[in-house]
């Protein structure tokens, strides 16, 4: 199969131990690295300025899932059987934590607009990782209506009802597949893809266009996006090379990684696929940046052998990058030296 830049969360490195960044790029969860890895929650601003709202009180047994809404974490652990999941109030303490337990393992969640919590889960099914989606408060469990084997994550819509995943597909298929679930259950959503590129993985969400990355005919990697309320897919293959990492909020803007030895370039694209500006390339290496709410900033993992890692922000038109600087008190993250 094609290698394309696909760069991923939870580095494990001296300062963080994984970062993840909530649906309308407001707050940011940390976790620290090494023994206990407290995990504290900041709002931040794409100038870098972070301010604590919360910590979490003896998290070592808890991994983070991810975001269910703008402020629900959502942690996990396993158990006997299966999994069990936490969902977290981040914007009030005084609220005790919701818990489900789940069978299988969960790989992400969402709270849609009637809020309920729909959880995507992995089992294995004859050998083969096979990708369902539970419903904790109905105890309902339905199998994603595909075949070959569930491969990863893919994209999420806000509401909770258009899923993309990633699978491991033969014979030159498509290697992404797209649900729609109206309440009745996820049904499989026929995409019209465009000849001449293969889509081989999604990555990212934003005002209903999903990200993605396909293979051309040369085994270039092409970033390009599908809308949902049209249905159409558009590849940008003035950008070949490039893999999609993220989409804004707004859909209007995608975010594009390419490999430079080591270390991972990325490129902002408009929604015309022309560029916008460049950013992440020199002696760091920079992982899983995401677009800020403003959509002319990114966030990402910055790595340096020089100092710990750290959450660091980019200007995505000029390159210029700064350190996220947290209160001391919430988050000891050491300062890092631009290079």
């Amino acid at each position: 199969m094609t290698e394309y830049a696909q760069p991923a969360n939870e580095v494990h490195a001296a300062g963080l131990a994984g970062w993840w960044v909530n649906p309308d790029r407001t707050l940011v969860a940390v976790r620290q690295a090494g023994p206990g890895g407290r995990l504290d929650c900041l709002r931040f601003d794409p100038a870098g300025v972070a301010s604590p709202c919360w910590t979490l009180a003896e998290p070592a047994d808890w991994e983070v899932l991810g975001w269910a809404a703008t402020g629900l974490l959502a942690l996990w652990r396993r158990r006997a059987g299966g999994s069990e999941l936490r969902i977290v109030d981040v914007f009030d303490a005084m609220s005790p934590p919701v818990q489900h337990l789940l069978v299988g393992r969960p790989v992400a969640c969402r709270v849609g607009g009637t809020r309920r919590l729909v959880v995507l889960v992995v089992m294995a099914r004859g050998g083969r990782p096979q990708a369902w989606l539970q419903v904790p408060q109905t105890g309902t469990c339905q199998p994603l209506p595909v075949s070959s084997p569930f491969q990863g994550m893919g994209a999420w819509g806000d509401d909770g009802r258009v899923l993309a995943v990633n699978i491991d597909a033969e014979d030159g298929a498509p290697g992404v597949a797209v649900f729609c679930d109206l309440g009745s259950g996820p049904v499989q959503v026929d995409v019209a893809w465009p000849s001449g590129v293969r889509p081989v993985r999604a990555a990212g969400w934003g005002a209903g266009r999903v990200g993605l990355t396909g293979v051309d005919s040369a085994g270039e990697p092409v970033p390009g996006v599908w809308d949902t309320a049209t249905g159409m897919v558009r590849w940008f293959g003035a950008q070949a090379g490039y893999s999609c990492v993220d989409v804004a909020r707004s859909g209007g803007r995608i975010l594009a990684a390419t490999r430079n030895g080591e270390s991972f370039g990325y490129r902002a694209i408009d929604g015309f696929g022309r560029r916008i500006g460049e950013f992440g390339a020199g002696a760091a290496v920079v992982t899983d940046p995401c677009f800020a709410a403003d959509e002319a900033h990114a966030v990402g993992l910055r790595q340096s052998p020089a100092a710990p890692s750290s959450v660091w922000s980019w200007n995505v038109r000029t390159g210029v990058a700064w350190p996220m600087q947290p209160h001391a008190a919430a988050l000891d993250i050491a300062m890092c030296v631009n290079m």
